[in-house]
């Protein structure tokens, strides 16, 4: 994975991957792994997922394509 931000977020947030996979696609885990939002689409490399639903906190976000998976922590303000 390239880029993530703002990191912490508050409304959304924004990435770009190195995958041009139509393919690629998203969740977002909770620190005590439940998986809280699952199927996010990600085309072309990036995406913009809206996080203000979810509480204050830290969470992961996993990324996977064809190619493997990439795992990045952001901060829900």
């Amino acid at each position: 994975m390239s880029v993530t931000y703002p990191n912490p977020a508050s409304l959304t947030l924004t990435g770009i991957i190195n995958s041009n996979s139509s393919k690629a696609t998203g969740k977002i885990i909770a620190p005590d792994g439940r998986v809280l939002m699952d199927d996010i689409l990600i085309p072309q490399g990036r995406f913009e997922i809206e996080v203000s639903a979810l509480a204050a906190g830290v969470y992961l976000l996993e990324i996977k394509d064809e190619n493997g998976s990439w795992v990045r922590k952001f901060i829900k303000e």
